[in-house]
């Protein structure tokens, strides 16, 4: 389906040009944006109105208390954004947010509403997908299904995400639909994602997870451990995710008990390709002969004009270690505040300035050009005159000793105002954290003290670096001082049908959470290929395993996935057979290596009475007919049996008939059947 088709059955099947909210969304965008906020009455509505045919916001609109403190900043914005948008304005709506937040004027944040206004005032450029990760999810579906190649999601917000989503999608959708009919199609393409439907299908809800909901933590070391096929490759990516952003995982809404459905897959599989692009995954296989000085560091030889020369070479392992701290603490400065110490920084700013200070809180603005005998000159109305104000006085009213009315008021407040930012702006330095993850896979083939040396005590979550506990050790190559962040998750793989968990090495199991990864036939209940059932067949092949070997080295359900996700039945019975022929039976040929009569035993051949559905044939040798009376060997039977696979490609093979992959579970089912016919 191509990204025109699939936006038109998206709206087609929410009613197309006839559902009631298109057209009144489309009447709506008639009005030009000076129409759309006359007056202040209209612009408050844009505000604190919780249902417009742009977005209803439930769950977080300006409350009426805010608005009437924040009334005056919040009109001067919204002229502002009559005339025009930008991504410079939507960066000032965020500073404008985050002041009136600082001054007490509103009580949180209100970032859908904002997104509401900017939308409802400029549609053809914004769309009504007005909470930012529900826009997020849809972007990165989109980018996934039809490789549009957009921009890496996270590094840009709600307007960026607009911009580039709206310009690529627009052109392609051009001749199929107008941008109203765009912007709803992208809301029913979120619900759609999200399993959720509000009663006039256009509300917003905002993130659960800012308002205080618990996001499980993933383990900072743990092992997907289980036979092979159980999907250990996808649930890596699964869990990846999970590590790296879990507020972004948490949004796609995957049920644990069901795990992520087709839509949920593909944002997964996105979302992974996003974050090791960024260098925030990244992917190691271990090996018999991988060593310490490919994971940690090593030494390393180069050639120049016949010179040898050897440097040090960091590993995969220090090189994401040396990433994650930078991305782990958050550092603060204990600075005083006072009326001297931020003017001071003030003076120094202005005398790196040839223009001048710009003062700007939305409501005031103007620009302090020269500070000189206790006066600060400022412009304002672009230069055309000049004013002054007292630093003496500015200084009383600063420490709460005077306050001052009449037309100066503003400036004075404005520039008070002003110093504060500067105060907050040096009194803590962040670094937004960020989690990283290395994917190890096969971890079960290295030898782990060969490959982490003495960094082994370093991973446990204990000795992590800001632990009670912590540990650093000094590298031997390099001498550099080595520790681990907290920010660093590990996640191995690991196949028990090369190696038991208990043959695993001792210090790794002590450090390590394993979550084992068993197959699971009910993902296929109710799935049936020409009346064999998928899930029965998967649990009777297991259950056989497991008693003439162990669970450990059973069928992974992932076998059977083309099976289950092809919907034509004919060639879901090929991939059936493909499954047994490429897939199973060389799988059982391992397990039993040639006790090919248990191999028999698993696909169920001893319950059958009809040889002509048995998938083994069966050959007798006798010794006496090979070899005469005087063979003299020593023999407790009489004839040699073998066994051997019935060709696949036969026009009558018996993988061709439905009848003996039921018969592997059903066996009294399948002798009725036959005595029947």
């Amino acid at each position: 389906m191509s990204l025109q088709e699939y936006f038109l059955d998206v709206f087609e099947s929410r009613g197309g040009n006839d559902g009631e909210w298109v057209g009144e969304y489309r009447n709506y965008n008639q009005l030009s944006a000076k129409e759309k906020a006359s007056d202040d009455q209209a612009i408050k509505e844009l505000w604190t109105k919780g249902t417009t045919w742009v977005a209803s916001i439930k769950n977080g609109i300006m409350s009426g208390d805010d608005y009437r403190k924040s009334e005056p900043d919040l009109i001067e914005f919204t002229r502002m954004l009559i005339e025009g948008t930008s991504a410079e304005l939507y960066q000032q709506s965020i500073e404008l947010l985050n002041r009136l937040l600082n001054e007490g004027k509103i009580s949180r944040r209100y970032w859908a509403t904002t997104n509401r206004v900017f939308a409802s005032l400029h549609p053809t450029e914004l769309s009504t997908t007005v909470a930012e990760d529900a826009l997020r999810k849809v972007y990165q579906y989109l980018d996934a299904r039809f490789y549009l190649r957009l921009k890496n999601p996270s590094s840009i917000n709600w307007y960026g995400l607009n911009q580039e989503l709206l310009e690529t999608i627009q052109p392609l959708l051009k001749d199929v639909m107008d941008t109203d009919a765009i912007n709803v199609t992208l809301w029913y393409i979120y619900e759609s994602l999200s399993k959720t439907s509000s009663v006039d299908n256009f509300e917003v809800r905002e993130p659960a997870s800012k308002y205080g909901k618990k996001v499980m933590k993933s383990p900072l070391n743990q092992i997907l451990y289980g036979p092979p096929g159980t999907g250990k490759t996808y649930h890596t990516i699964e869990a990846a995710v999970k590590a790296a952003e879990p507020d972004e995982y948490a949004g796609l809404g995957i049920e644990p008990k069901l795990g992520a459905n087709e839509d949920q897959r593909l944002l997964l599989t996105e979302m992974y390709r996003t974050l090791s692009d960024a260098g925030r995954i990244r992917f190691v296989t271990f090996h018999q002969s991988y060593g310490y000085e490919e994971f940690v560091e090593g030494v390393s030889a180069k050639t120049e004009n016949g010179h040898i020369s050897y440097y040090e070479k960091d590993g995969v392992f220090k090189s994401i270690v040396e990433e994650a701290k930078k991305r782990q603490e958050t550092r603060t400065t204990d600075e005083k505040h006072d009326f001297d110490t931020l003017w001071n920084r003030f003076i120094e700013k202005l005398s790196t300035s040839e223009e001048g200070v710009k003062v700007d809180t939305i409501r005031t603005f103007f620009m302090v050009t020269d500070v000189d005998n206790n006066t600060v000159r400022f412009e304002k109305d672009k230069g055309n005159s000049t004013h002054s104000l007292s630093v003496k006085t500015l200084k009383a009213i600063f420490n709460g000793e005077r306050e001052i009315k009449g037309g100066l008021n503003p400036y004075y407040s404005a520039l008070i105002k002003h110093l504060k930012q500067l105060a907050q702006a040096h009194s803590e330095v962040k670094t937004e954290r960020r989690n990283y993850v290395l994917v190890i896979d096969e971890i079960n083939r290295g030898n782990i003290s060969k490959i982490f040396g003495e960094l082994i005590t370093l991973i446990e979550p204990s000795k992590r670096k800001g632990a009670n506990e912590e540990l650093e050790v000094i590298l031997p190559y390099s001498g550099d001082t080595f520790f681990v962040p907290d920010n660093l998750h590990i996640i191995g793989t690991m196949n028990t049908a090369d190696r038991s968990l208990a043959m695993m090495d001792t210090a790794l199991r002590r450090r390590f959470d394993f979550k084992e990864m068993m197959p699971n036939p009910d993902v296929f209940e109710g799935r049936e290929v020409k009346g064999i059932n998928i899930s029965q067949l998967l649990r009777a092949l297991n259950k056989r395993i497991e008693v003439l070997y162990d669970r450990e080295h059973t069928l992974g359900h992932a076998f059977l996935f083309p099976v289950f996700n092809e919907d034509d039945e004919n060639k879901a019975f090929v991939e059936l057979q493909a499954a047994f022929k490429n897939k199973i039976i060389p799988l059982l040929e391992e397990y039993f290596y040639e006790d090919w009569n248990k191999i028999r035993l698993v696909l169920g051949d001893s319950l059958k009475d009809d040889k002509k559905l048995q998938f083994l044939e069966v050959q007798k040798d006798s010794y006496l007919d090979l070899f005469g009376d005087n063979h003299g060997l020593e023999l407790y039977e009489e004839a040699k049996i073998t066994y051997q696979v019935k060709p696949f490609e036969s026009t009558d093979s018996v993988w061709s008939r439905a009848e003996a992959y039921i018969g592997i579970y059903s066996p009294k089912a399948m002798m009725s059947e036959t005595s029947e016919g």
